[in-house]
């Protein structure tokens, strides 16, 4: 199989995020994408717990089809930090497969502070999803940002704001269990 590799922090999960897997797997040729939560950021930055996030991931992507998009938890079950480790380890359990990584041109003008990232180009394949206003080769997604939403939402107003940019399950997941605010 051909798979798709997609992390992030997916905190919260939002539009941009199911646009740049169907951009993917429009694009790329790939059988699934696996969509990875982090377990722990590799930068140190402070995230929503991970079942949080995981949860809201679940219900961001669950329009997709689970036959060619499927929510993982694999950093937490192989207790991987870094993005090296994470494909060694899905290379260990598929030896089979072929890997793309699946990366936003704003990780991608930041690459060269990936832990191990001349190794990681040498083990898998490389798609770049563009972002407005970042520089890239790649058909541009909207300019939307985790960090941004979860600042909206710390307003008041801010879940109506944000309606545009969350799939509504998420936003009722986010209201129900009181984060980002």
């Amino acid at each position: 199989m051909r798979i798709g590799i997609f992390g992030g922090a997916f905190d919260p999960p939002h539009v941009a995020h199911l646009m740049a897997v169907s951009y993917a797997l429009a694009t790329q040729q790939l059988d699934k994408v696996l969509v990875i939560p982090c377990w722990i950021h590799s930068f140190g930055k402070q995230l929503t717990p991970f079942p949080m996030r995981f949860d809201m991931a679940q219900l961001a992507f669950k329009q997709f089809d689970p036959r060619y998009v499927e929510v993982s938890n694999v950093e937490q079950e192989l207790r991987v930090s870094y993005t090296y480790d994470l494909i060694l380890g899905l290379k260990r359990l598929h030896p089979e497969d072929e890997f793309t990584l699946i990366m936003g041109a704003d990780e991608w003008d930041v690459r060269k502070k990936w832990y191990r990232w001349d190794d990681i180009e040498e083990m898998v394949k490389v798609a770049t999803v563009g972002r407005e206003n970042v520089s890239s080769k790649a058909v541009n997604l909207p300019d939307i940002s985790s960090s941004a939403i979860r600042g909206l939402l710390k307003e008041s107003w801010g879940r109506a704001a944000c309606e545009p940019l969350v799939p509504s399950e998420v936003l009722d997941y986010i209201d129900q269990n009181g984060i980002y605010r």
